[in-house]
């Protein structure tokens, strides 16, 4: 399915946050050595417990290839003081996992 070289990064220096403006979360990862990957779907939970779509979009299925995506958090910010961002890779036959890290997104 896939090479678990995903790393995702920081946008800034914070210490354990994403980079936000308090609208989106920007949400940047690098992978290696896709195969039968159908499409990613970064999810959002202002708990880290339950979870819903942020983006969704397709994978490019190259050796090694770069995303990063704006990913609006804004309405969960209106509940929580925080944001947990979690990757799923969902292959072609509908088989998922999840990047084993999550990431806190903190309100500006």
């Amino acid at each position: 399915m896939l090479s678990l070289g995903i790393m995702v990064s920081c946008s800034n220096k914070a210490k354990d946050g994403l980079y936000t403006d308090g609208e989106y979360a920007n949400v940047e990862f690098s992978v290696s050595e896709q195969t039968n990957i159908s499409h990613y779907e970064i999810e959002i939970s202002p708990d880290g417990k339950e979870y819903g779509i942020g983006e969704e979009f397709d994978a490019s299925n190259k050796a090694e290839d770069f995303y990063s995506k704006k990913v609006r958090v804004a309405e969960i910010f209106k509940k929580s003081d925080r944001v947990n961002v979690r990757i799923k890779i969902v292959d072609k036959d509908g088989k998922f996992e999840y990047y084993p890290q999550t990431y806190w997104v903190n309100r500006p």
